[in-house]
Formats: C-alpha cells, sequence, structure tokens
C-alpha cells in the first residue's frame, strides 16, 4: 500500500512539474555530493538508519512495568517484620521509595 502510494506521487509530481523544473530541483529528493559513489551513500544510509531505529527502541516505553513489593517503602524484610525494630502496625510508612504498576 505504501509503495503504491509512493508511486502515485511520483506520478502526479512528474505530471505537475515540467521537465527542466524536475531537474534542476531533484523534486526535493537529496543528492550525493561529488567524490561519495552510490555503494559509500548505501553504506553511510544503513549505518545511520542502524543508529536511528536503535534510539527509537531503545527510548521506546516498557510496556511491562517492574513489580515491586509495597512495603519496600515500609523498610520491612521479607517475613513482614520492620527492619527498624518497631512493631508492624499495618500502616506504610511514606518516607521510602514504593515502586508500582
Amino acid at each position: 500500500m505504501q509503495f503504491a502510494a509512493a508511486a502515485a506521487a511520483a506520478a502526479l509530481l512528474r505530471w505537475l512539474y515540467s521537465r527542466d523544473a524536475r531537474r534542476l530541483a531533484h523534486l526535493g529528493a537529496p543528492g550525493l555530493t561529488s567524490g561519495v559513489s552510490v555503494w559509500q551513500g548505501l553504506v553511510i544510509e544503513m549505518v545511520l538508519t542502524f543508529f536511528l531505529v536503535w534510539v527509537v527502541f531503545a527510548t521506546a516505553p516498557i510496556l511491562v512495568a517492574p513489580q515491586v513489593d509495597s512495603r519496600v517503602g515500609d523498610r520491612a524484610d521479607h517475613h513482614g517484620r520492620r527492619l527498624d525494630g518497631r512493631p508492624d502496625d499495618g500502616r506504610r510508612d511514606e518516607s521510602g521509595p514504593c515502586l508500582r504498576a
């Protein structure tokens, strides 16, 4: 579908603009500078595309949020006892970090 739309757009631009205008402006497509071959341009494009995709995937949000025990904020060990020696009254202590999904 995307290829068909691109081909239709190219045909429309070819129909709208004269040959001289198309040759002068290259219809907005960038060209290679002198000294850079087509193969060098292809390799450069592949490397830059790799880094672009890498950055996009690296910054995408993680869909599964980490699950952390809600008692982390209470500074409790894995048996439910408080680590500061006070008895556990079941209330949350808001002074510590607590991550929730």
